[in-house]
């Protein structure tokens, strides 16, 4: 039992975005979104089945080798068959794929158009009319519903044919509601087609988280450069607020020290002053002193001079 290859459910989906229909070439310039892309892959799936299941067919799968890939797929290991890391386009076998899928295409045109001109030569050679030709189309698009329906089966049974066991395959194929088993393997078929598109997306979402999380860690150590930065800053901004502080103290002592000083002189002065109005007052005294005594040492010698004439006229007539 081999593992499923990634690469080819990648490039069948990868195809059948190509084989767009005509109308999708004339909406160029308009960009869809992802879910009108995907309901439209979804579409082609179901109106080629055929194509899509015999391009596979031929693999080989196990549901517990399916479960194990989902899950390396997921948590992103790499194993010995499927390697998982990077983006899983790179690792596609595009060119043999696209041939294979070509090259069916042209034999399932070059049949269908065969088919179709033999029954216009038969019916031209019978000579019918145009109406019995009319009633016949119904029978005609009857019996391409058949084939095509004959054709999905069996690749369908070809897919569970390599789910199932081979001794419950009989058992399997005799079940009245076959149909049931052939559109769950197809839309499980699908889901297949569709797990590659999910791992790569998830791969890039991861790519993403990633890129975001170098980002914010480096944001993160921008963001300590600049608190350290800040904090060298404050510290330094600190310290010269202390040294300006101690300055603006000792600024303040000083000047309380020099008005002390100028109280002092002042009072110096003021005694100064007191004593000089003393001194002048006492001055004023010694003065008022002076003159009282020099008036009264006049006034004396005038007395006694007084008192000598008379001794001296008394002496004379005496």
């Amino acid at each position: 039992m081999s593992s499923p290859d990634s690469n080819l459910i990648r490039t069948l989906a990868e195809s059948i975005d190509r084989s767009s229909p005509p109308e999708a070439s004339n909406r160029e310039d308009e960009t869809p979104s992802l879910v009108e892309g995907h309901r439209a892959r979804i579409l082609k799936i179901d109106q080629d089945e055929a194509r899509f299941l015999g391009a596979i067919g031929n693999r080989c799968y196990s549901a517990q080798q399916l479960i194990e890939e989902d899950l390396r797929c997921f948590f992103n290991f790499s194993g010995k068959k499927a390697r998982l890391v990077g983006d899983l386009d790179d690792r596609m076998d595009k060119a043999a794929m696209l041939e294979a899928l070509k090259e069916r295409k042209s034999k399932t045109k070059s049949g269908g158009t065969s088919s179709s001109g033999a029954q216009n030569k038969e019916d031209t050679r019978s000579g019918a009319p145009i109406k019995e030709k009319r009633k016949a189309s119904p029978e005609k698009k009857e019996r391409r519903r058949k084939r095509r329906h004959e054709g999905r089966g069996s690749t369908s049974l070809d897919f569970i044919r390599h789910l199932v066991p081979d001794q419950d395959f009989d058992q399997l194929k005799r079940t009245p509601d076959l149909e049931v088993f052939e559109t769950a393997g197809l839309h499980f078929m699908q889901s297949l087609a569709w797990f590659g598109e999910a791992a790569s997306r998830f791969s890039k979402a991861r790519a993403e988280v990633i890129k975001t999380k170098r980002s914010y860690y480096g944001v993160l150590g921008r963001h300590d450069a600049l608190m350290k930065q800040l904090e060298e800053i404050q510290t330094k901004e600190s310290v010269e607020k202390e040294s300006l502080s101690t300055e603006l103290e000792s600024a303040r002592a000083e000047a309380q020290t020099y008005k002390a000083q100028v109280q002092s002189l002042e009072t110096q002065v003021q005694s100064l002053d007191a004593r000089a109005q003393f001194a002048e007052e006492e001055i004023k005294l010694r003065l008022a002193e002076v003159e009282k005594l020099q008036e009264e040492r006049a006034n004396y010698w005038a007395l006694e001079k007084e008192k000598f004439l008379k001794s001296k006229i008394s002496t004379v007539y005496a």
